[in-house]
């Protein structure tokens, strides 16, 4: 059996993953990012174990569900930045990060959303709103576990 006490199947990290995102999109924050970031990366490979040398070379209408999910996911820019972010907080570097990333304190235009307070924190990565990076990814998740 793979992860931590019940933290034990791909749908229990998801079920934490909607947790944190949820509390993260209403009250951004640095702790907030931690929490969001790893199971946003690392579900995919616990959903598919495997790696893309697996299916390669299988056509992509032979590929199982969880193959699409995994190449779908590796394809998606916003991904790529959750990786960046999340191998920068585990392994202590930053990988050029200090020069992507920004701060900002009080709703922003360009970077508030519906029900934002006016003392907000936003957090940006190459311009862009971090909710509005991890957004996507949630989205592919979400539909993976509510699709029949």
């Amino acid at each position: 059996m793979g992860g931590i006490y019940s933290l034990s199947t791909p749908h229990r990290l998801f079920e934490k993953l909607v947790r944190a995102f949820t509390e993260f999109c209403n009250s951004p924050s640095e702790d907030g990012i931690f929490e969001v970031i790893f199971p946003l990366y690392h579900l995919r490979e616990w959903i598919f174990p495997g790696d893309f040398k697996s299916y390669k070379n299988k056509p992509e209408t032979s590929r199982t569900r969880e193959e699409q999910l995994h190449a779908y996911l590796y394809a998606m820019p916003e991904y790529q930045i959750i990786r960046d972010l999340c191998n920068s907080a585990k392994h202590y570097n930053n990988d050029g990060l200090d020069d992507r990333t920004r701060v900002y304190k009080g709703l922003r235009v360009g970077h508030g959303m519906a029900g934002d307070s006016l003392g907000i924190t936003h957090y940006t990565v190459d311009g862009k709103e971090i909710r509005k990076i991890f957004w996507p990814v949630y989205q592919v998740y979400f539909v993976y576990f509510h699709q029949p």
